[in-house]
């Protein structure tokens, strides 16, 4: 005889869901071409990604999303799970890549928005230059190498791409993507420059490399470029 655990069979009211993360883009999976710029790695850290939705008894209880109160899934397993610091590599030598966020027992209900705060990168996973950063894009611009870079931790608040959001019975899959197009928008890299003439155009902060209009313009874009969905 076997006794069901929560690998096996969710509780009663919960859901067994898991949370991926990748990147999008107009210009297909490989190359990822956005104007002048060839896209060649993309990593980004975050942590206390928290999950808000209406639970399914107040749904059963004619609550809407128009009048209901969202609350956060932080309680629950699969909430937990997220709370913890990870290193998403959504790009890695050209090709573009799902990578996990987190797995677990979440309430039944409508999910209507996701929060999660940026966080700089101490678990690299092979790739050294993300380290101290909390997004992270590198590639070529007219051959000439470019990294973009963030180093805050500010938190990002994404609606669900559904206006209805997505209720949840049973076992499910929520998709966060980042849209390299919509982060790199109106993006002129003509005026980039390799101020120290190390071979590497940086775009980061404290307007390093006297970058500082295209940082600002590529910070900017980032709310916008988040899209949270169900697969």
């Amino acid at each position: 005889m076997t006794s069901c655990t929560d690998d096996d069979m969710p509780r009663q009211g919960f859901a067994r869901a898991e949370i991926q993360a990748t990147a999008t883009s107009n210009s297909g999976a490989s190359p990822v071409v956005i104007g002048d710029f060839t896209v060649d790695h993309f990593s980004v850290g975050i942590r206390n990604l928290d999950l808000m939705f209406l639970h399914h008894d107040a749904v059963a209880a004619g609550v809407t999303l128009e009048n209901g109160t969202l609350k956060s899934n932080a309680d629950s397993p699969l909430g937990k799970a997220s709370l913890k610091a990870n290193h998403l590599v959504l790009m890695t030598e050209g090709g573009l890549q799902n990578s996990p966020v987190a797995t677990g027992e979440t309430p039944r209900g409508i999910y209507n928005e996701i929060k999660f705060n940026l966080n700089k990168i101490s678990e690299t996973s092979g790739h050294e230059a993300t380290s101290g950063k909390s997004l992270f894009l590198s590639g070529l611009v007219d051959g000439k190498t470019v990294q973009i870079w963030f180093d805050s931790e500010e938190t990002i608040s994404v609606p669900a791409k559904s206006s209805e959001g997505y209720e949840i019975s049973g076992p499910t899959s929520f998709l966060i993507k980042f849209n390299l197009d919509r982060i790199l928008a109106n993006v002129n890299f003509n005026n980039a420059t390799d101020f120290d003439k190390n071979g590497i155009i940086e775009i980061g902060p404290n307007n390093i490399e006297a970058n500082g209009s295209i940082y600002n313009v590529i910070k900017n874009n980032i709310a916008a470029s988040v899209e949270f969905e169900q697969q």
